[in-house]
């Protein structure tokens, strides 16, 4: 019983981090595109209604790993997209839908 909750405990360990990892790349892409664009962190926090030390964090923390575990929200996410001439959309992960 006590290998089973272990082996729970480690799946849903995994699957957190599988989560921040998705996270993590989206970011990434987003900060490379702003980037790319030339959009500085203090535009962009103007743009989103954030301050640039909140833009920083986001970023370092994606593209370094530095700075403890990062959740930014889904509208924060959105409004960074948006901000750098992007939007998300939900695509199927496999034929069922």
């Amino acid at each position: 019983m006590s290998l089973d909750l272990n082996i729970e405990a480690k799946i849903k360990e995994l699957e957190e981090d599988t989560e921040q990892l998705e996270i993590n790349q989206l970011i990434y892409d987003l900060t490379c595109i702003r980037k790319r664009k030339r959009i500085s962190q203090k535009d962009l926090a103007r743009t989103i209604a954030v301050t640039p030390m909140t833009v920083s964090r986001i970023e370092n923390y994606a593209v370094y790993n530095v700075g403890g575990r990062c959740n930014p929200t889904i509208k924060l996410i959105l409004a960074y997209a948006r901000a750098v001439g992007y939007e998300l959309q939900l695509v199927p992960v496999s034929d069922d839908e």
